[in-house]
């Protein structure tokens, strides 16, 4: 197996500058019991694998299964729950995304999509489409990684190796975060120069496009977006930096009646997760609970995010050796995307 030394994608460039300062705040005392079922997914991209847990895990525990990818480092993920299939970006010598069917079970087979044809520069933010059976890769436009596009895939059901995309979105912005409403065919972007863009209709972009509505502006509180998250409610959650240098907060900002707000629009709701964690990605379950990784070693899961105030504590943490969140000294730890099924 060729190891390569992880480089920092320009997509997580404003999100790895922050510098951790511990912050007040309780945890809430009525969180709700951890799910019974469900499986929590997480990219290790200096272990080269995947895992998988229980949705309600906690502490020091073994993952349920995992799997190794032979010559890339996964990094951003998405999950089509309906279908069961599970999408991870993965980068090292060249970029790949691998799709992996049966993700509750076996985690298996796992199929590629690589090489000149993809035109993937790198692969950055995922999202599935569960309804259309679509994959969306974000990738720099050029290797001066200024803007981006994103490459539209499919069928994800069945598409493997070196293909052309069916669509290529060309955007002027340079992503920071996505998240795909797939019941109302939406796509969220976020800018590192402070917008969150809107796309109706994702299905059916190709070429130059422009947002149906951006949210931006002092009441937002948008200043730095990163990693999105949406909820079965139509929240969008955003990880944010309240400042463009320190001293900065890395907030959460809840966003009610996502898909219809447009320009100035204040958050329902803002939060600071413990000891101003990072989140470089979110997932987040029909209860409320929203599961966050941060680039160390381990998973964070907060309760109640939709109606959550100031300063917040962890109500479980994944971490420890039997985890296999921290690849070893020799290896640095990136655990770096995501997802979540509350169903299985």
């Amino acid at each position: 197996m060729k190891i390569t030394i992880r480089h920092l994608s320009p997509y997580y460039l404003p999100l790895v500058l922050s510098i951790v300062i511990g912050c007040g705040g309780s945890s809430s005392t009525n969180n709700p019991p951890p799910p019974t079922i469900g499986k929590a997914y997480v990219a290790v991209g200096g272990g080269f694998s995947i895992m998988r847990y229980p949705a309600g895990g906690n502490g020091n525990i073994s993952p349920e299964n995992s799997i190794k990818l032979p010559s890339e480092e996964p990094g951003l993920l998405a999950l089509d729950v309906a279908h069961d299939r599970l999408v991870a970006a993965a980068n090292g010598s060249i970029p790949e995304v691998v799709l992996g069917d049966n993700a509750s079970t076996t985690m298996q087979p796992v199929r590629v999509i690589s090489g000149a044809a993809t035109t993937m520069l790198f692969a950055g933010h995922v999202a599935i489409d569960s309804v259309n059976d679509l994959v969306y890769v974000g990738s720099a436009s050029s290797s001066l990684a200024v803007t981006s596009n994103i490459l539209v895939f499919g069928p994800a059901s069945t598409i493997s190796g070196n293909v052309a995309p069916l669509r290529t979105l060309s955007l002027t912005l340079l992503i920071a975060g996505m998240a795909l409403d797939v019941a109302n065919n939406r796509l969220f972007l976020s800018d590192q120069a402070g917008f969150i863009h809107v796309y109706d209709n994702a299905s059916t972009l190709n070429g130059a496009v422009v947002p149906n509505r951006v949210i931006t502006g002092a009441a937002t509180q948008v200043v730095v977006p990163g990693a999105l998250a949406l909820d079965t409610s139509g929240r969008l959650i955003v990880a944010n930096r309240s400042a463009i240098i320190p001293p900065f907060t890395n907030n959460i900002l809840i966003f009610s009646n996502a898909g219809a707000i447009n320009g100035n629009v204040a958050p329902a709701a803002t939060a600071t997760l413990a000891a101003n964690q990072l989140a470089q990605a979110m997932a987040i379950s029909p209860a409320g609970e929203l599961y966050v990784v941060d680039g160390g070693a381990n998973l964070t899961v907060y309760s109640n995010i939709a109606t959550a105030t100031g300063g917040l504590l962890p109500s479980r943490v994944i971490s420890g050796p039997n985890t296999g969140l921290n690849p070893g000294p020799a290896i640095p730890t990136a655990v770096l995307g995501v997802a979540m099924d509350p169903t299985r």
